[in-house]
């Protein structure tokens, strides 16, 4: 599944298991799901009436997330939501509009919800991590990464997220070691770490941003 950046200092915000993303805590797109991952179908026991308004209705969503109409988009969740309230992937879309219109509070208890729900879904885990992230809440954000894999090992993502979060943490552990190193030749050896370490998460983030385009 592809994604974007989203503003956090890394990790790759999954924009779904919609059609076609959103990335290391950015924007939106449209993912396909990944191998392994199971893709949420139309509710088998609505008539077909209701199916064919609710596959409407998903399309429109989807539609409006590319446009960046997140008010609209919202609007559309919300009403989904209310027919369907147990539904995994409209509750799954909101979450990322919310995100999207800077309500990461609601987003987070949405995907608190979700993962309590459907604890083997690793796309509302790996949005959840991106969000603890975004605080800075690295141990919350590596425990729901781990559970994603654990859930499906082969989602990329996941991996690739864990993997630059522990490169974050690292950058946080040298800098703190330079500050109470004793001389000053320590402290720069210390110091030409963090910017290597750097170097590497800011090239991925702009490799991301390319594959995107």
């Amino acid at each position: 599944m592809k994604q974007r950046i989203l503003s956090i200092s890394c990790l790759a915000f999954a924009a779904a298991w919609l059609a076609s993303p959103m990335a290391a805590f950015g924007q939106p797109p449209a993912v396909a799901p990944e191998a392994g991952t199971a893709s949420p179908q139309i509710p088998a026991e609505l008539s077909v009436e209701a199916r064919t308004r609710y596959e409407a209705q998903m399309k429109t969503l989807r539609a409006q997330i590319d446009a960046a109409k997140w008010q609209e988009a919202l609007a559309t969740a919300e009403a989904m939501n209310k027919v369907r309230p147990r539904e995994s992937q409209a509750r799954f879309l909101k979450t990322i509009v919310l995100t999207e219109l800077g309500r990461d509070d609601e987003a987070k208890r949405e995907l608190l919800a979700l993962v309590a729900d459907y604890p083997e879904l690793p796309e509302p885990r790996n949005n959840l991590a991106a969000l603890y992230a975004k605080k800075g809440e690295y141990q919350l954000a590596r425990r729901e990464l781990e559970l994603a894999l654990a859930a499906v090992p082969d989602y990329g993502i996941a991996h690739a997220n864990l993997a630059d979060l522990y490169l974050q943490q690292a950058i946080e552990h040298y800098r703190r070691a330079a500050a109470l190193a004793k001389d000053s030749k320590s402290s720069k050896a210390l110091l030409t770490q963090v910017d290597t370490i750097q170097a590497l998460l800011t090239s991925a983030t702009q490799a991301d941003k390319k594959a995107d385009q």
